[in-house]
């Protein structure tokens, strides 16, 4: 009799511990799929800040929420990422004063400390997504944009930290143009005018059509004397050009004009040596 007594306060006891158990993880389900609803509610509430007023208290209101997001949910890759590519497009309206629909609003008093401040948010975020995220290319190319961003404005050489994640992000994911345009002009900035144009003609590999990223590569392969790529480059330039590109147009006609002219001085030039008598 005590042995049935004792097994029944046993079976009672797991029944009960079973029972708590699954009632604590209901609980805590809910509470994170709550947690998990509002981050996005947060977040959603951002984005439509952003969409609807572009003005500089509905960009600070749109920032708020999206760190409001990531708080609630810090392990949400996207929150982060799109959180600190607002921090760096604030970076980079303070630092250029732009007074275009983007910076619609922005006060005269933005200066480079606050551009500073900004960049100083970035770099920290990206880091932590990073951390987390180790191959996570959004952030490693968002940490490039910054430390190159933060060397020109601070007079202090960052370019190996800038090149090291743009190289990680062309690495992570080689198929966005726009990373591999950055790298470019950076490395341009540095006088590596090989690496450059390697990095500009993997994004025209990547976007054949644009005639920006032709542009950057006749200046570059002019910079090195490779002149008739940046021929080849400006013929292609005439040929993608809209009515939208017509300062792009008007610099490639220049330099096709800079060219030919160039190579008529130098073709002259080499008539008139073999046209001299020998001594």
């Amino acid at each position: 009799v005590i042995g049935r007594f004792c097994n029944l306060r046993s079976e009672r006891f797991l029944k009960s511990v079973i029972c708590g158990f699954i009632v604590s993880f209901t609980v805590l389900l809910i509470i994170g799929n709550l947690i998990r609803y509002k981050a996005d509610m947060y977040f959603n509430k951002g984005r439509k800040l952003l969409s609807k007023d572009l003005t500089t208290d509905s960009t600070i209101k749109a920032i708020e929420s999206y760190e409001m997001a990531v708080r609630h949910n810090p392990f949400e890759i996207n929150y982060r990422n799109v959180l600190n590519e607002i921090y760096l497009k604030m970076a980079a309206i303070t630092l250029n004063h732009k007074r275009d629909h983007v910076a619609s609003g922005l006060p005269e008093s933005f200066t480079v400390e606050q551009s500073t401040l900004w960049l100083t948010n970035t770099i920290m975020g990206a880091k932590e997504v990073q951390k987390l995220y180790p191959n996570d290319y959004r952030s490693a190319f968002t940490l490039g944009q910054a430390y190159h961003m933060l060397g020109e404005i601070s007079g202090k050489d960052l370019s190996k930290e800038a090149i090291k994640y743009y190289q990680q992000a062309v690495h992570l994911y080689p198929f966005k143009y726009e990373m591999h345009n950055k790298l470019a002009l950076l490395y341009n900035e540095r006088g590596l005018h090989e690496e450059a144009i390697h990095e500009l003609y993997e994004a025209i590999r990547l976007a054949p059509t644009n005639p920006g990223l032709y542009m950057n590569l006749a200046k570059t392969c002019l910079k090195s004397k490779r002149y008739e790529e940046a021929r080849k480059s400006c013929n292609q330039i005439q040929e993608l050009a809209g009515p939208e590109d017509r300062t792009l147009k008007k610099y490639a006609d220049e330099m096709l004009l800079f060219l030919f002219e160039k190579e008529t001085v130098e073709t002259v030039q080499v008539s008139e040596e073999r046209g001299k008598p020998d001594l």
